[in-house]
Parts: C-alpha cells; sequence; structure tokens
C-alpha cells in the first residue's frame, strides 16, 4: 500500500468516525437539553480564523483562510449551516529547491450539525455536509487552478460565553480527492441573532 492510499483509507476511517459520533450526537444527550428561552432565535452567525492544511504532490503548505458561517437550529440536537471560506494568506512549500505557492481560494460548504450539550455552557457537536473548493498552486514561472466538491466533515466543541456569544474550536476536513487535501482547526466567535 503507498503512502497515498495509506493517506486515503485514513481519512476514510476518520470520516467514518466522524459520521458514528454525529449519529450519536443526533440520537443521544436529549436529557443534557434545556429547553430554549422564549426569546432565543434559531439563527446564528460565527467568524472564524482557519489554519488549513493543504497537501497535493507540489508538497505541504499553511494557508490562512477567514471563515464566515450561518446556522439555523433546527432543534436542540441538531442545525443546518453555510460556510464560506476565503483566502486571507497562501501557503508556501519548497520542493526540490523550489518554492510553491499554494493557497485555498475559498470554499462553500453546506452541513447538518449535531450537537449536544455536555456540561452547562458547553456542546460537543459534529458536521457533515459537502464543500466546493478552489484551490491554486503557482511557481514563479507557472500557475494552476482546481476546483471540486468533496464530502466535508469534522468535529468541535463551543462554550457559551454569554446568552449571545460563543467561543468555538473545530476541526474540519474540507476537500479530500485526487491526491489533495484541505483540512485543519478553526478558532471562532459566534453571535445568536
Amino acid at each position: 500500500m503507498n503512502n497515498s492510499s495509506r493517506s486515503r483509507a485514513a481519512s476514510r476511517g476518520f470520516g467514518l468516525a466522524c459520521l458514528a459520533a454525529c449519529a450519536l450526537l443526533a440520537t443521544g444527550g436529549a436529557q443534557a437539553q434545556s429547553r430554549p428561552k422564549a426569546d432565543d432565535t434559531p439563527f446564528y452567525g460565527e467568524i472564524g480564523y482557519s489554519a488549513l492544511t493543504y497537501k497535493e504532490p507540489l508538497g505541504t503548505a499553511h494557508p490562512k483562510n477567514i471563515r464566515l458561517l450561518g446556522g439555523y437550529e433546527l432543534n436542540p440536537n441538531l442545525a443546518v449551516e453555510a460556510q464560506v471560506l476565503l483566502n486571507a494568506k497562501e501557503g508556501k512549500a519548497n520542493v526540490d529547491g523550489v518554492e510553491n505557492k499554494l493557497k485555498v481560494d475559498s470554499v462553500w460548504g453546506l452541513f447538518l450539525k449535531p450537537k449536544v450539550t455536555v456540561m452547562p455552557d458547553l456542546e460537543i457537536f459534529g458536521r457533515l455536509g459537502v464543500a466546493h473548493t478552489k484551490l491554486k498552486a503557482s511557481t514563479s514561472s507557472s500557475s494552476v487552478s482546481d476546483s471540486g466538491n468533496s464530502f466535508a466533515y469534522g468535529l468541535g466543541v463551543a462554550y457559551a460565553i454569554s446568552d449571545k456569544v460563543t467561543l468555538s474550536l473545530d476541526y474540519m476536513s474540507y476537500y479530500d480527492r485526487d491526491d489533495k487535501s484541505v483540512k485543519g482547526p478553526t478558532l471562532g466567535l459566534g453571535i445568536k441573532f
């Protein structure tokens, strides 16, 4: 088994583990949920800073992106979200002494977000969905772009700073196909509208 096959197998294993965790989150933990207050709104938004790892045959780089997210809580254990990640800083990788610039131009995604409150003010969540990712790799003499859709998934935690403000940390896999992958953590600040 070559490194690419091992990487795909490990990625599939992580994806299956996320799927199982999300199923457990969606079906369990209802007892730990409190009823929403009458003035609670189901709409929320978040801004985050993503430190991604972009791997491809030209190398591995660590571009930075800004993530904007909007969500709607269907019930205390399930939400739907739309996300967009926009390039903030390209990453660099050296291959045989040649500097390659790798960047994630953008990611657009739709997700289901199963979640459960494990302690007052602390929840764990998963995300399952699909993302469209635009990638760009360039050297001093050439550049190539690629884009495509991929199954996307992740896990995270959120802490309620107040009734309306949350701080979250998650790890997402946005793209994994054709020997290229984009994944990494995001630190986010959310607000209920």
